[in-house]
């Protein structure tokens, strides 16, 4: 049964994913003109916390080849709101080169920032899902 959860996990993480930064073009705040990593990134993180909620909540909502996937598309569209919210918009170019530097040094403190985050709520989710099937 866990191979049908995770199988349909994919498959609704991919296509919210494809909405996101296909359809809404919402890229990565470090890398905006990297669709590709824009893409992995939003799917790693819809993938994994739609994977950690549905081994956590209980199972409710209509069933899909003994697939309750109700939480799953709830918590990823959920997700997908909230990073929507947050989505920085593009700068305006304002053509003075200190102004240039400064966004220079001010993308390197983003792409960190959003590294050290990233790779803290994929643990924080790896720790949830790994719980999930020991408790």
């Amino acid at each position: 049964m866990i191979w049908i959860d995770i199988l349909f996990i994919i498959i609704i993480a991919a296509i919210i994913s494809a909405v996101l930064g296909i359809g809404f073009g919402w890229r990565h705040p470090s890398r905006p003109e990297a669709v590709g990593g824009s893409l992995i990134f939003i799917f790693l993180l819809l993938f994994l916390t739609m994977w950690a909620s549905s081994s956590w909540i209980p199972t409710a909502g209509p069933v899909l080849w003994g697939f309750h996937w109700g939480i799953p598309l709830l918590t990823g569209l959920l997700l997908a709101l909230v990073l929507l919210a947050t989505a920085v918009p593009p700068r305006r170019d304002r053509g003075r080169e200190v102004d240039k530097l400064q966004d220079e040094r001010d993308d390197v403190v983003t792409a960190t920032v959003f590294g050290v985050f990233f790779w803290m709520m994929i643990i924080g989710l790896l720790a949830v899902i790994v719980g999930s099937y020991l408790i």
